[in-house]
Order: structure tokens, then C-alpha cells, then sequence
């Protein structure tokens, strides 16, 4: 099954108790990749470094945590399971330049995931937050 793919964001409702993620984070990239999920009839994964993949529905409390390269080791293999779970055979990947600060390891991560599983996956730069 081919999946559409961001990553989570800073901003994030700070409501108590659990929300789907794609109403906790707070994110015009987000909601950008959502639309393009239903335009497209495919699939949306949001990518936290906490939890690994998240469909939009997934419940998550507000939590505080950023990928760093030195989590990246760990994190790996988890999102090749969980792709493998899914059925991912393809992953387009809506991102900023991972030269733009903090994006290096949810490259790192996601690269390395879909190499573990020989999946294609593809980069799309969008200029959103």
C-alpha cells in the first residue's frame, strides 16, 4: 500500500487528556498533507519521534519531544515494523530540506526505516509549518 508521510510538529494543542494526533498537532503542513491524503484516496502517517507512525485517528496525549540523530539507532527498526505492519510499500514524504534545522534525523529515521523494508520512498519539499 503506497502512504502519504510528514513528520509531527513543535505546536501542538496543550488540551488535558488524549486527542488524534492530527488534532493535537498544530500544523498548516499537517492539515496541507491531510488534504492531499483525501485528494488522493491514500493513507496519511504522521511521523513523531515519540511514537513512531501515527494515522491521523491515533490517540496521543501533548507530549514535549524532538527526534534527535543519537534516538535515530533506536527509532529505526520500530518504524520498519510498524510499516511492515501496515503493508507500506511506498512512502511519499512531504518535508522541508533536511538541512533546515532538526530534520536530519526524521530523514535519518524514515530513510533507514524503508531501506530495512525495500520500500521506495520519495521526497516532496513543501514550505509549510
Amino acid at each position: 500500500m503506497d502512504f502519504l508521510c510528514t513528520t509531527c510538529c513543535k505546536e501542538k494543542r496543550t488540551d488535558p487528556g488524549l486527542l488524534p494526533a492530527v488534532e493535537r498537532y498544530l500544523s498548516r503542513r499537517i492539515a496541507f498533507v491531510q488534504a492531499e491524503s483525501r485528494r488522493l484516496g491514500l493513507p496519511l502517517l504522521i511521523f513523531s519521534g515519540k511514537y513512531g507512525l501515527l494515522a491521523p485517528e491515533d490517540p496521543i496525549p501533548w507530549y514535549d519531544q524532538r527526534l534527535t540523530m543519537e534516538a535515530v539507532p533506536a527509532l529505526a527498526p520500530v518504524l520498519a515494523a510498524q510499516l511492515a505492519e501496515r503493508g507500506a510499500r511506498r512512502i511519499t514524504f512531504y518535508c522541508r530540506p533536511a538541512t533546515d534545522a532538526g530534520w536530519a534525523p526524521y530523514y535519518a529515521a524514515l530513510e533507514e526505516a524503508c531501506r530495512r523494508q525495500g520500500l521506495e520512498l520519495e521526497r516532496r519539499i513543501v514550505d509549510l509549518d
